[in-house]
């Protein structure tokens, strides 16, 4: 952490928040006069851990909620970066990607289990998307992507097989 005249930098911090390592963190506030914090790093660690940061931050807000019930297992990578005016915080910008290598994922106790899930999850203080996923999800193998849309919904594609031994036994789908 530097202060030289009337900035503010950040450069190269690590710290640890929950379970997750924060590395490459790189930031600051260029005219301390005018308040206006621009932070980046990268995050590495249990995705689980990462729900329950996004969950307890303002950032949990901006995607309306989505991931309040999301649950998952095992490592993830997250990259993110937050422009906040300090003075109108309500004017606060964040962009993140997190990529899933191969966890159990979760979206809502009502839908199934995504096992050995791959994708893209990029997000911002709009909502998210998620691109290039594949899972092992109701027995068989699929694709699937979407998001949140403007209005709040959430959309998503998916193509793939599932067993009927799987759907039957898929208490979550009311079975």
């Amino acid at each position: 952490l530097v202060f030289e005249r009337s900035s503010m930098t950040i450069r190269n911090a690590q710290a640890r928040v929950f379970g997750v390592e924060l590395a490459r963190v790189n930031g600051g506030i260029p005219d301390l006069a005018r308040p206006h914090l621009h932070i980046e790093g990268q995050a590495r660690g249990p995705v689980a851990d990462m729900l329950r940061y996004v969950n307890t931050t303002p950032i949990g807000g901006w995607l309306g909620e989505t991931l309040r019930v999301a649950s998952a297992t095992g490592d993830g990578e997250l990259g993110l970066a937050l422009d906040i005016p300090i003075d109108e915080t309500a004017h606060t910008t964040v962009k993140g990607r997190l990529a899933l290598a191969g966890n159990d994922v979760r979206w809502t106790p009502a839908t199934p289990l995504l096992t050995n899930a791959k994708a893209r999850i990029d997000f911002s203080e709009k909502g998210f998307s998620i691109a290039a996923g594949s899972a092992r999800v109701l027995g068989g193998e699929a694709t699937f992507e979407g998001g949140a849309q403007p209005d709040g919904t959430l959309r998503f594609a998916a193509q793939g097989v599932a067993s009927a031994d799987a759907l039957r036994r898929a208490s979550e789908l009311g079975a």
